[in-house]
């Protein structure tokens, strides 16, 4: 759901800001993923079993897998509003696909990249397959395993008189009947450490880790390519190593000191070191383990039982031998097959084929280089790192449902052809899918995409004039991530059509996938264009989080923490699913997934996006007011409309910004506060009279067409946000055929500069800070809304941008949100407000110890604006006892206190302090507020309408009556009363007066509506 989202929003905004963006669908059909989800669901297991049901109408099942979640995909893409072209979408086991792969690799074939090679690989034993660097790093976990040091016995040495050992350390005991040698650093030192019965040889720097305390003497020192040519006795004897010495120690340079003892035990049939190490020195060569995962037939007692299943009793023999020599658990990561988690890899000699990347690393470096990867750091970290430790991509697969390699080899001289696409094959033989036509002569419904898949493929064969021998096919499939890799040109079944349309689309201005991509997708799109095209395959990525539970742990099925993504739209809606996955936190950064946070989101942005417009709907409709009606210029408007219609424009520009960045979070956040704090809770709410007065004014008509172009410009930046709610809210505003059929078919706006005042907004930015401040201290002090004080006192840095108080309308704006009766700008905070900077003792103690007094005074001496800055910035330097101290918000504790009678919040150089000092006449206004407020609800919960006028008549107590009375005039004109009657008693008033409370003294009103 994150992947696919921030995909939509980026291509939405792209395509509305004027460019055209295929929102081609694609489906990756071969592969792993495929042929385990089909054995489960026939309950087989392994290639055996495949065999045995027939490689046919297995791939005939792999086939109907691929599309078995079609209609739950589309479905969800749908309801999430994830604009993408799914009739023309390609597919990977299509021909056209296949063949441009084959293309591809029948170029490297050409250049030397594509090469055949017994090496060790990651092996799946399970799957009978390797695999590449990149699936290995997708399955690594934590695991327990044995620890174990054992005795290699050296009978030609007897040092200081006493049997003597060389100690190797192995977290895989399994390995160890295939032991061929003994590995040690040329350039490290060893010791011969006297145990009393016994003498041992390890590396001096870990002699103590190793002997954990037992007294030894050290009988003798060597450098380690002393040691080398020495011969021990082979724990085993199961088989001999063949074609080459064995049983003896070797001088390597991979030989490390950072854990073990210092001396390295060698399979070379199962470690990549190994297996170099035996080359260069001549050693031979002993595998005792089957592709399965079992012991071979030569390993006694061992033969036919699973690897790791023997790891006890193989070290129970070593200690009855006495050659166990010390024996722990270590935890550790270690690859797993990436789809199939139980199934744990090994390190496996095979005959495979490889792509060889090593060769182009430096120019994958940089072309990397020319990326811009969001977040920066995953560039030359996590993915350049992969580049620089980059090894051969090992490409077979010896599996069944893949892009089948195209390579035949001649069974009588062993010659290589390469072909590159369909056309060469029936060049070399026309009749070459005769058994594929025969097959689909049999059964018209065999699709006939699958002439190049297994088995039909493997009955292609075709021999040349003159020489002797077939061509046939090598049996193994690819690696399905070089089918992903291959997407750029494969879709476009390049280069046999669409060249030039490739052309102008690669590379690809936008990717995005998960971190686990830097060594799957991301790596094979930069290595396969790297060796075909020498370009990168994508200018722009984003790195995507994971997305895990509400307590911060991964999702997984076994813990039941999951979430279904139907129930969260289905409760909330899907662009409230949208908003929070986009603007909670920077999109690379894992997320902690609350479903409530969603229902936030929905409650928070679009439960005011709603209102807002509702209000301006409603006296819209009741004036008859439309978007061409005649408007005074922005400029003569007043200073609010002004302010709205700038930031409506900054809101333009910076959200084009943010986007073009890549940064949807910080365009999505923008968005939000607009709607929530800028339009809804600032002008909407200190302009609600301008909408309800009677007379269509010049000013009237400014305020509809400042609140519509609000309202459209939301539309369109919601666009890409939650594409639901912006179609509905445009065409709301736009109810005749005076828009688009859709907000997505239009043009996003761009910022009118002109219209854009810096001077209005900051200004305005300071009075919003103020009156978040006055509410923060109203709340602090328990001072009810309703309550008028007699002043606000205010203060801040910028008093340039304070100085917009000194305009009657926006003061006054400023009083009446704050019900205050007073507005004051103080010339310094200190005025009112005292304000202490301590040293966070926890934190500064241990880094200055005695120089915190000198701190302390250091810190008394700031003044007001030293200490506004500081709150600011989240920084301050200070010189202390001659030497500059550089501080942060964390280094330091601020401590605030208002004078005498005033109620304070602060925060970034800004004071708001609201005087707290009641009179009678502000304590009885006070009540006239809650009255109406009383009345206000009753009239809404009664269903009358925003013009219907009333009587009033109220009984209740005196200080309540006498405020109605005080205040008469205020309330009819708020709640529309043409009368306010006071009678004596409560039983003067009919059966349908209500009662209330107002500062917990009763009050009973009867509410006539008029005709």
């Amino acid at each position: 759901m994150l992947a696919r989202t921030l995909k939509d929003v980026i291509c939405r905004y792209h395509d509305l800001a004027g460019k055209q963006v295929e929102r081609k669908a694609g489906w990756d059909t071969h592969g792993l993923p495929v042929e385990v989800e089909v054995e489960k669901a026939l309950g087989i297991h392994g290639k055996e079993e495949i065999r045995r049901y027939g490689v046919e109408s297995f791939t005939r099942r792999c086939v109907e897998s691929v599309f078995k979640y079609v209609e739950e995909w589309e479905n969800l893409t749908e309801r999430i509003g994830y604009w993408l072209d799914l009739e023309n979408a390609y597919v990977t086991y299509h021909e056209d696909y296949v063949e441009s792969v084959w293309w591809s690799l029948a170029e490297l074939y050409k250049k030397g990249l594509l090469y055949q090679s017994h090496k060790v690989v990651w092996w799946w034993p399970q799957g009978g397959t390797a695999l590449s660097a990149g699936e290995v790093g997708l399955g690594y976990r934590e695991v327990e395993d044995p620890s174990i040091t054992v005795r290699f016995r050296w009978p030609d040495e007897r040092i200081a008189g006493k049997p003597t050992s060389f100690l190797a350390w192995t977290t895989t005991p399994w390995t160890l009947p295939s032991n061929v040698a003994l590995a040690v650093g040329a350039d490290l030192d060893y010791v011969a450490a006297d145990l009393g019965e016994e003498v041992v040889i390890v590396a001096a720097a870990l002699q103590d880790a190793v002997l954990k305390g037992k007294e030894a003497r050290i009988a003798a020192t060597f450098q380690g390519a002393e040691l080398a040519g020495r011969k021990y006795e082979p724990l085993f004897r199961f088989k001999a190593p063949e074609n080459g010495r064995a049983y003896e120690v070797v001088a390597t340079d991979f030989v490390a000191t950072d854990t073990g003892t210092g001396i390295v035990h060698l399979a070379p049939a199962f470690g990549e070191d190994d297996f170099r190490a035996a080359r260069e020195h001549g050693l031979g060569f002993l595998q005792l383990v089957e592709p399965d995962g079992t012991f071979s037939a030569e390993a006694g007692a061992y033969a036919g039982r699973p690897i790791k299943d023997c790891d006890k009793e193989l070290i129970r023999d070593l200690k009855e031998r006495g050659l166990l020599f010390s024996r722990e658990t270590v935890k550790h990561e270690y690859p797993f097959c990436w789809r199939k988690p139980s199934d744990a890899l090994i390190q496996y000699a095979r005959e495979s084929w490889f792509v060889k990347t090593t060769a182009l690393k430096e120019r994958m470096l940089e072309l990397n280089a020319t990326i811009n990867w969001f977040p920066e750091h995953i560039r030359d970290g996590r993915f350049g790192n992969f580049l620089e430790d980059n090894v051969d991509w090992a490409l077979s697969r010896e599996r069944f449902w893949g892009t089948p390699l195209p390579l035949w080899i001649n069974d009588a001289s062993g010659a290589i052809d390469c072909v590159g696409s369909i056309a060469e094959i029936l060049e070399r033989n026309p009749e070459a899918f005769r058994a594929f036509e025969e097959a689909r002569a049999r059964d018209p419904a065999l699709s006939p995409h699958l002439r190049v898949h297994k088995p039909w493929i493997d009955e292609v064969t075709w021999t040349k004039p003159g020489e002797p021998g077939v061509y046939r096919r090598v049996p193994e499939v690819i690696d399905c991530w070089y089918d992903s890799g291959a997407m750029p040109f494969a879709q476009r079944h390049y280069p046999f059509e669409n060249a030039e349309l490739f052309r102008r689309s690669f590379p690809a201005d936008f990717i995005c996938e998960g971190l686990d991509q830097t060594r799957g997708w991301f790596y094979t799109l930069l290595a396969i264009s790297t060796l075909c095209f020498d370009r990168p395959a994508f200018q722009n990525v984003i790195v995507n989080g994971l997305v895990n539970d509400k307590h911060g742990k991964k999702m997984s099925k076994s813990l039941g923490n999951t979430v279904d993504p139907w129930q969260v739209i289905d409760a909330h809606g899907a662009d409230a699913l949208r908003w929070y996955l986009l603007a909670g936190s920077p999109p690379w950064l894992s997320k902690s997934f609350d479903q409530e946070g969603a229902g936030e989101v929905g409650r928070r942005i679009f439960g005011t996006l709603w209102p807002s417009f509702s209000f301006f709907a409603r006296y819209a409709a009741l004036d008859g007011w439309t978007p061409e009606a005649p408007a005074p210029p922005a400029a003569e408007r007043c200073v609010m409309d002004r302010w709205l219609i700038s930031r409506t424009h900054s809101l333009i520009r910076e959200y084009r910004e943010q986007m073009e960045a890549y940064d949807p979070m910080r365009a999505t956040r923008a968005l939000g506060r607009f709607i929530t704090d800028e339009l809804s809770n600032w002008y909407i709410r200190r302009n609600r009279a301008r909408f309800w007065k009677s007379q269509d004014s010049a000013d009237k008509a400014a305020a509809y067409a400042t609140l519509w172009q609000a309202l459209e410009t939301a539309a369109f930046l919601l666009a890409p946000v939650a594409p639901m709610s912006a179609d509905a809210l445009y065409l709301a505003l736009h109810p005749r055929a005076d828009g688009l059929d859709s907000v997505h078919l239009g043009d996003l706006p761009r910022a009118d500069l002109r219209l854009i005042d810096e001077t209005v907004e900051r200004r305005m930015a300071a009075i919003l800070e103020v009156v978040s401040l006055g509410r923060a201290a109203r709340k602090e002090a328990n001072l009810k809304v309703r309550q008028p004080l007699p002043r606000l006192v205010c203060a801040g840095p910028d008093r340039e941008a304070l100085s917009g108080l000194q305009d009657p309308e926006l003061a006054q704006a400023v009083k009446d949100e704050l019900n205050v009766k007073d507005l004051v700008v103080a010339e310094q905070a200190g005025e009112y407000c005292s304000v202490t900077i301590k040293p966070n003792l926890k934190v500064l103690g241990p880094r200055l110890g005695k120089r915190l007094p000198a701190l302390r005074q250091a810190l008394a001496a700031l003044d007001d604006a030293a200490r506004a800055r500081f709150e600011q910035s989240g920084r301050v330097a200070l010189l202390v006892e001659g030497e500059e101290v550089s501080l942060e918000m964390g280094d330091l504790l601020v401590e605030r206190s208002g004078r005498p009678g005033y109620a304070i919040a602060s925060a970034g150089g800004y004071l708001a302090a609201l005087d707290t000092t009641l009179t009678p006449e502000l304590i009885a206004e006070g009540r006239s507020r809650e009255f109406i407020s009383r009345v206000q609800r009753q009239r809404k919960d009664t269903g009358l309408e925003v013009t219907t006028r009333i009587r009033l008549r109220c009984a209740g107590a005196p200080e309540i009556i006498a405020a109605v009375a005080a205040c008469r005039e205020r309330i009819a004109g708020e709640v529309l009363a043409l009368s306010i009657e006071t009678v004596a008693e409560r039983a003067a008033l009919s059966a349908g007066a209500v009662d209330w409370e107002i500062d917990g003294l009763p009050i009973a009103v009867e509410i006539d509506p008029l005709p």
